[in-house]
């Protein structure tokens, strides 16, 4: 009998996490911004190929998930600095965890904040993969923002109220 009270217990734990993560976790990443669906290799490696990166560009990616993108642009990109915002703070852990182990701590920062409430006037190149809902609010932030000649990578989804001046697929570049 004793055996089986633990049993329960320990799946009623478990679910209770499973819960929490749940409802906290996406609901809240579905409301601030977009649930994670990582990008596919090739679209990563297209968005960067689009971006056109310098030596002097400084690079985010808003939504940043589990930081493919940043690690991929690091690695052809040596001499640049990578930053990510991650509310996720799953995606996060497991995003820090994969940029130590390619060894680049040192060239890319993951910060567990909210985008939208960050200034992104520094950054001359922004990724992104965010959702509809989400994109009126993010034009009108990174119109107010960001400087001359600054690049807005989207995937997967456009602004309304600013034209693209490239379109491969589904991949729109902006530049201001």
């Amino acid at each position: 009998m004793i055996y089986l009270l633990l049993v329960i217990a320990i799946c009623l734990f478990f679910l209770a996490l499973f819960l929490i993560y749940f409802c906290y976790f996406k609901i809240l990443a579905s409301i601030k911004g977009a649930p994670y669906a990582g990008t596919k290799m090739a679209k990563v490696r297209a968005m960067i190929k689009i971006a056109k990166i310098k030596s002097s560009d400084k690079i985010v990616d808003l939504g940043s998930g589990d930081g493919r993108i940043l690690i991929e642009a690091a690695e052809k990109h040596a001499g640049n600095k990578f930053a990510g915002f991650e509310i996720n703070p799953f995606l996060y852990l497991k995003s820090k965890r994969k940029i130590k182990k390619f060894g680049l701590e040192n060239r890319i920062e993951i910060t567990k904040r909210d985008y939208f409430k960050e200034n992104l006037s520094e950054f001359t190149i922004i990724f992104l993969f965010l959702i509809p809902y989400q994109m009126d609010r993010l034009e009108k932030k990174l119109k107010k923002e960001i400087k001359a000649g600054a690049k807005v990578i989207s995937y997967g989804y456009e602004f309304n109220n600013w034209e693209y001046s490239l379109k491969k697929e589904n991949i729109y570049l902006y530049a201001k």
